[in-house]
């Protein structure tokens, strides 16, 4: 089964206590998988028979639908019929008025019943492991939006696109997509994606530090090439000896151990030196290289005249 799959069968098996959130999970589901979209018009109550249809073959939808459905408006068994709960009319016509009540979703918890009765009728999650992107896909742009606005009430940055015939919600961060789940009650799928987040986020972690290391262990080989092509320039054209000591003490010391680091070069001298001590040195000994370039770019054209 897929990720998004054993998400809603976990959901399937919510069954909210309190009657208005039964009310607002079925609004959800019938909003996106009922026989009539969008909002729900006069001559549907008139025609409206004693059960609801939805346009599903799910049986996880059906049965969950149903389950609230008769938890909300059936009262249970009085001898060989059953009780309906009913203002006036029928129990269908009831449904019909509360699903569009404009107190639906003013609780907390009703809002997360709404979320979760629309993720089990038009929602799916893709597989973390791979990427991370929740939708829930809604047949016109009013139910749309009211999908939307159950999910920026909860601080998360759900953006509206549109396909084909429908408008889909969706979330793309990860941590968002996390904070979804944790609002429709999905605790066990909850916990494995959160799980998937921190491999990842450890793996990016690991993937970073290694790709720093390798950074520095290329700049510090090509500063040591760099170095070492100094010193070997000074000792072909002025030689060592003319040096300070303490630079011909760090120019021997660099060709003898071109891989050694700062700290090891300085461990290596007599007495021993700092990080900063070495690159000081190091970084004279640049200078006088870079002069005697100079010098001898000056020297070169006067050559030539002279070979020619």
């Amino acid at each position: 089964m897929s990720f998004s799959g054993e998400v809603k069968r976990e959901l399937a098996d919510i069954v909210p206590e309190g009657r208005h959130c039964q009310i607002a999970e079925l609004a959800a589901i019938y909003a996106l998988a009922g026989d009539r979209m969008g909002e729900f018009a006069d001559d549907m109550l008139a025609n409206a028979g004693e059960i609801p249809i939805l346009r599903t073959e799910n049986a996880i939808l059906q049965r969950k639908f149903f389950t609230l459905y008769e938890k909300a408006f059936m009262m249970g068994e009085v001898g060989n019929s059953r009780r309906q709960m009913s203002a006036g009319g029928s129990v269908a016509e009831a449904f019909f008025r509360a699903v569009r009540h404009p107190m639906l979703l003013k609780r907390e918890c009703c809002r997360r019943s709404f979320l979760r009765g629309a993720f089990l009728a038009a929602g799916s999650i893709s597989d973390p492991k791979k990427h991370y992107h929740y939708e829930i896909v809604c047949p016109d742009g009013g139910t749309a939006a009211r999908v939307r606005e159950v999910l920026t009430g909860f601080g998360l940055d759900a953006k509206t696109v549109r396909r084909k015939q429908s408008e889909v919600v969706y979330l793309k961060e990860g941590d968002q997509i996390v904070y979804a789940v944790g609002e429709m009650g999905a605790s066990k799928a909850l916990l494995e994606l959160e799980n998937v987040r921190i491999y990842h986020e450890l793996r990016g972690m690991v993937n970073r530090q290694v790709n720093c290391d390798v950074a520095n262990a290329r700049k510090s080989a090509e500063m040591s090439a760099r170095q070492v092509k100094d010193i070997e320039f000074i000792r072909e054209h002025m030689g060592l000896s003319g040096l300070p000591v303490s630079l011909q003490d760090m120019a021997r010391v660099r060709l003898e151990y071109p891989d050694a680091t700062l700290q090891e070069l300085g461990d290596l001298l007599e007495p021993k030196i700092g990080k900063s001590g070495v690159n000081h040195r190091l970084r004279r000994l640049g200078e006088i290289a870079a002069d005697l370039r100079k010098k001898e770019e000056k020297e070169a054209p006067g050559d030539r005249e002279e070979v020619t």
